[in-house]
């Protein structure tokens, strides 16, 4: 027999993102109803990025997509 694993699933958010998402009420609201993978999936997307630069372009753009939802 097999457990359903319980234990919480937490995104590490980089601060580029975070600091949008504290920006944008709606964008946030939207962030926090997506499933764990899609959190996950725009976070490593920002992340991802080598340059400051490139991370706030990235997290503007993750904001831009979180508002059309």
């Amino acid at each position: 027999m097999t457990t359903a694993d319980e234990t919480p699933r937490v995104v590490d958010v980089p601060e580029e993102l975070a600091a949008a998402l504290k920006a944008d009420p709606a964008a946030d609201a939207a962030y926090s109803r997506m499933s764990f993978s899609h959190r996950r999936e725009w976070a490593e997307y920002v992340a991802g990025g080598k340059k400051p630069e490139t991370r706030v372009r990235r997290a503007a753009k993750a904001l831009e997509d979180l508002r059309s939802r």
